[in-house]
């Protein structure tokens, strides 16, 4: 059976693939997201060339901005059409290479290689690709996670997060008697459960989300709030 758009697993590439092919993408934003930019002094201002990884980057125009904030970038998409759009829609031009590590993979750069984007699938990225890092953006990945995955996906976290890094996660807070997921529905109570032995916790903002109702679990919703907490090991 075909998954229905409100049930789908985040492991299913002929899924996501058929999303990306029919631009059925409401999840992608236009402009950078509103937390990086409200935060971007306090988290960024150092003015320090880092490294940041984007787990389900598809062809978030936040790679572009941490990029020309002087980040390098690492980002991992299982589907090769919002790679290639990435580059073409922002006039970048690229390479294309082959890549034994994390597996045998399609590798995307920028040619200042500013921008390096994976073709895999998350779960077999690894640190042997790229090392650890500065800062890992996820606005979508955890919060598309099944929660029988949400172990696994936050194991492998943990592994690309240098001894003074920060993880940066956006986080839905709804009703979820009204919608099961995904995105599914992450309580601050289930975020200090599920980092809290490891990491230390920062909730640093949030925003009433139901305004953004051509997103259309929305409007199964009485209320729906984006968080976004600052973690880092403990």
């Amino acid at each position: 059976m075909e998954n229905d758009k409100n049930s789908y697993p985040v492991t299913d590439h002929a899924y996501w693939s058929r999303r990306w092919q029919s631009k059925e993408t409401q999840w992608q934003n236009k402009t950078v997201h509103y937390f990086l930019e409200k935060h971007q002094q306090e988290l960024f201002g150092d003015g320090k060339h880092r490294k940041v990884f984007i787990p389900f980057c598809g062809k978030s125009v936040d790679m572009k901005w941490f990029a020309e904030l002087g980040f390098k970038v690492v980002g991992v998409e299982v589907c090769d059409l919002p790679i290639k759009s990435f580059f073409e829609d922002n006039s970048i031009a690229y390479t294309v290479e082959k890549n034994d590590f994390p597996s045998t993979c399609t590798v995307y750069k920028s040619i200042d290689e500013s921008i390096c984007i994976y073709n895999c699938d998350f779960f077999d990225f690894t640190p042997e690709a790229e090392g650890q890092f500065d800062f890992i953006w996820d606005r979508g990945g955890l919060s598309a996670t099944e929660p029988d995955n949400r172990t696994k996906y936050i194991d492998l976290i943990l592994t690309l997060m240098s001894p003074d890094s920060m993880y940066l996660l956006e986080t839905f807070e709804y009703d979820s008697r009204h919608h099961p997921g995904p995105p599914y529905n992450l309580p601050v109570e289930s975020v200090h459960e599920l980092f809290g032995k490891y990491c230390k916790i920062c909730r640093k903002d949030e925003k009433e989300f139901l305004e953004n109702a051509r997103i259309g679990f929305c409007q199964k919703l009485d209320y729906c709030r984006i968080c976004f907490y600052a973690i880092q090991l403990k």
